[in-house]
């Protein structure tokens, strides 16, 4: 298997999709594009100074090219840290987590390497580059590769949160255009497939969209984050040990108490966990 391991660049465009050009505080995981068109409607009526948001995507230009130039010193820790700060300024960008993915890996950070391969993920789900990346590290996690997915769950991470939300819109805007030439066009044919697969096929759409918004939300997946993690038969440092989990191993979450999390997926069974030995993610 292919080891992608090199650094993506990105373009002003693409940053200036993913910066928040008023600077209020940290995006989260993704960029709305309800968001991102707000933000050009803002630009161009003036309500937000273009000069600030082509000075922020020239600062996280040249911040980008700065970790990059980290990492290709070999300086991986520090390239991590450099590109977690343009992360913490606003910036949302696959390319960014792919290239933090490979900083923690050359760095030997299996764990936070899969984190942050997933965020990549997250924003462009059929980047071919990310998914080889993920597979390669997952394969060299001592524990194995993450909990098998159902088929269904697989289909439906193709896309996004975004792009199911667009699939969704675009669905219902064709079901009101075809009703209204329904009204235009009085035909047998428009009469029996607008009133029976047309509907069916709109809510199947929405069906899979809310789908995918359960999907994002609920069963968290725990990746553990630290070598030799202990898996305890209770959420107690006192508790029997069940087995030590390996720094990378990914598990999905049964429960929550306090500091600590109930996982499901080791080889042993269930058990619990401490938060601070592991990253939760969606």
């Amino acid at each position: 298997m292919r080891f992608f391991i090199r650094r993506k660049s990105v373009s002003k465009p693409m940053l200036w999709g993913c910066l928040d050009a008023v600077g209020a505080g940290i995006l989260a995981c993704r960029v709305h594009c309800l968001h991102a068109l707000l933000l050009v409607f803002l630009c161009c009526s003036g309500s937000v100074p273009a000069t600030v948001a082509a000075g922020q995507t020239e600062s996280a230009l040249a911040a980008f090219e700065e970790a990059n130039r980290l990492y290709e010193q070999a300086k991986y820790e520090e390239a991590a840290a450099a590109y977690l700060k343009i992360l913490d300024s606003g910036v949302v960008s696959p390319a960014v987590y792919f290239n933090l993915g490979n900083a923690y890996f050359k760095s030997g950070q299996l764990g936070m390497a899969i984190v942050s391969y997933r965020k990549a993920q997250q924003l462009a789900p059929r980047d071919p580059d990310i998914r080889a990346n993920l597979q390669f590290v997952r394969a060299t996690v001592g524990g194995g590769t993450a909990p098998a997915q159902p088929f269904w769950r697989r289909l439906v991470t193709r896309f996004n949160l975004d792009e199911w939300a667009i699939l969704t819109a675009g669905a219902l805007w064709l079901f009101g255009g075809l009703q209204a030439l329904r009204q235009l066009v009085q035909s047998p044919f428009f009469e029996r497939r607008l009133l029976t697969i047309v509907p069916l096929l709109l809510v199947l759409f929405c069906l899979v969209g809310l789908g995918c918004a359960w999907l994002l939300a609920a069963e968290p997946c725990a990746v553990v984050v630290k070598p030799d993690t202990v898996l305890h038969h209770g959420p107690l440092e006192e508790s029997p040990r069940v087995q030590v989990l390996q720094d990378g191993q990914e598990l999905v979450v049964v429960d929550k108490k306090d500091d600590w999390v109930q996982v499901e997926g080791a080889a042993r069974g269930i058990g619990w966990l401490h938060r601070s030995n592991v990253a939760l993610m969606p």
